[in-house]
């Protein structure tokens, strides 16, 4: 559904807006999550895309997931 679709796109956009994330991390769960231009990204993509290789995105991704995470229990969303 479109709407739902929407409101993923909007909630996760100012989830990662309000946590405490470096500028390169949000540009990479944003691609992989399909949060930029509406496609998945594949972490070969992205690191193509950030000048890194693919593992070094896939790290990227997971300390931002972890910060997101932590900010979130917190509480301050």
């Amino acid at each position: 559904n479109t709407i739902e679709l929407f409101d993923i796109k909007t909630y996760g956009n100012k989830l990662l807006n309000k946590s405490k994330l470096t500028a390169k991390e949000k540009k990479v769960i944003k691609m992989y999550f399909g949060l930029y231009n509406d496609k998945q990204y594949t972490l070969k993509e992205i690191g193509k895309a950030c000048n890194v290789c693919h593992e070094t995105a896939r790290k990227i991704k997971d300390t931002g997931i972890k910060k997101i995470k932590t900010y979130n229990r917190i509480g301050d969303y």
